[in-house]
């Protein structure tokens, strides 16, 4: 589901909070390879309790009710954040994932929320594959070295999509 718009007021706090986070890496700060150029794409979650920016947005910001409203739910709880900092001309392409397998939460109402605080080319901007969440779950691996997470090796890979993007519905 794509809601343009809906988080535009928490851009610069967000961003805000970003800063502070790549100034003071959390214990699961993960740096991809730069290859050739100096730019960098990093991730790193669970800082929400100590970046206060991020705990505003979760506390205060709509995007609590417009899980609920996706998910046509009458409640909401917040697992955790996850940021990804993708700079101009990174060389690592961010992995094909499932975001589900990744948490230890199982069901089918389980969402996502992405959202730039930097404007975007719709030629760089995050893809989805039409109806990914109903094929089933692929192991979870982590960015930086691509190797699975113990205890995921009953999982199957996830396919290989940037190499047949034509072979799927691909929604950016």
């Amino acid at each position: 589901v794509c809601i343009r718009g809906a988080l535009r007021g928490w851009v610069d706090a967000v961003a805000s909070g970003i800063a502070r986070n790549l100034a003071s890496p959390g214990p699961h700060f993960e740096s991809l390879p730069l290859g050739a150029t100096s730019a960098r794409f990093v991730n790193d979650y669970c800082n929400w309790r100590r970046i206060p920016e991020y705990e505003s947005f979760v506390r205060e910001s709509p995007a609590k009710a417009l899980a609920r409203a996706v998910m046509a739910s009458e409640r909401s709880i917040f697992y955790h954040d996850h940021v990804l900092v993708k700079e101009p001309l990174a060389a690592s392409p961010t992995p094909w994932h499932h975001d589900q397998p990744y948490y230890p939460i199982d069901g089918d109402q389980l969402l996502s929320l992405w959202f730039p605080v930097d404007p975007v080319p719709l030629d760089a901007t995050l893809l989805f594959v039409r109806g990914s969440h109903r094929h089933g779950y692929y192991a979870p691996r982590k960015f930086e070295t691509q190797r699975n997470y113990d205890g995921s090796d009953e999982l199957p890979t996830m396919p290989a999509i940037a190499d047949a993007p034509h072979e799927h519905e691909l929604l950016g």
